[in-house]
């Protein structure tokens, strides 16, 4: 019973993380500084897809591993 948890709980997060990425990743861009002379520079959404790609990864090591304990 414990390991149908953990397993759909994964699914369900797995399942959240890609619904809600695009909303986080082609979010308008931020207002030019008003007065600092610093230039706000976005950060590229190259960086969100590696994030997602590293999580998910991480997600799949960690279920093989505990498919293989079983």
């Amino acid at each position: 019973m414990k390991a149908t948890f953990t397993k759909n709980l994964f699914r369900y997060i797995q399942v959240a993380i890609y619904i809600l990425l695009p909303a986080v990743m082609f979010a308008p861009p931020l207002p030019p500084n008003p007065g600092g002379t610093t230039p706000s520079t976005p950060i590229d959404a190259g960086l969100g897809f590696l994030l997602v790609a590293g999580a998910s990864y991480g997600i799949k090591l960690v279920m093989d591993a505990r498919r293989q304990k079983a």
